[in-house]
């Protein structure tokens, strides 16, 4: 359920946007770990008075079904933006926004680690989109065929620039081990 991918970028993502950030940790045992974000959820509610959770799932029933019980328990509204929402047409819109993000893994048929670090931009967003078509995944990778780093957008006061990445190998999974990166200026 958890990505893990470039997870430590989160903390530079937290100063770039200038939004606390808050961890827990979990073994990330199926099924346990719900009741682990459960606790965590609870807790921030808790020290931010909230009344709500925001989700970012497109289309990814099992994600949405867990987060939407956590939500029914602890008695917060949920908000889903983007669920079922037109893919190609968020894609466009993130990219127009001045969103910018990059690949950090693939794991489909279809997607080479040569895609790895690559910012999705409109050209390679067109080169997606016929792969994807061909080796039929998602898109937005919500399947997990891949996973993407935020680095740069309208809500960020500073932009993520990355210094130093290996590419690790696991299995038929390629990925970014990112190593450094600082916060830059806009």
């Amino acid at each position: 359920m958890f990505h893990t991918v470039a997870s430590n970028m989160v903390v530079l993502q937290s100063f770039a946007m200038g939004i606390p950030l808050e961890r827990f940790t979990t073994l990330g045992n199926k099924e346990e770990e719900l009741e682990d974000l459960k606790n965590a959820i609870k807790q921030v509610k808790d020290r931010y008075n909230l009344d709500g959770l925001v989700t970012g799932a497109i289309a990814s029933v099992y994600q949405a079904s867990r987060i939407k019980k956590i939500a029914n328990d602890l008695s917060l509204e949920l908000l889903n933006p983007l669920w079922h929402i037109d893919v190609e047409n968020y894609l466009n819109s993130f990219i127009n926004d001045g969103f910018k993000a990059i690949i950090v893994s693939v794991s489909a048929y279809g997607l080479g680690k040569d895609l790895l670090g690559k910012v999705i931009d409109n050209d390679l967003l067109s080169k997606l989109k016929s792969l994807s078509e061909r080796y039929h995944f998602n898109l937005a990778f919500e399947g997990g065929e891949g996973e993407t780093c935020v680095l740069d957008g309208p809500i960020f006061k500073r932009s993520i620039m990355i210094d130093e990445y290996d590419i690790i190998e696991d299995g038929s999974k390629y990925y970014l081990d990112i190593k450094d990166a600082h916060l830059v200026g806009k």
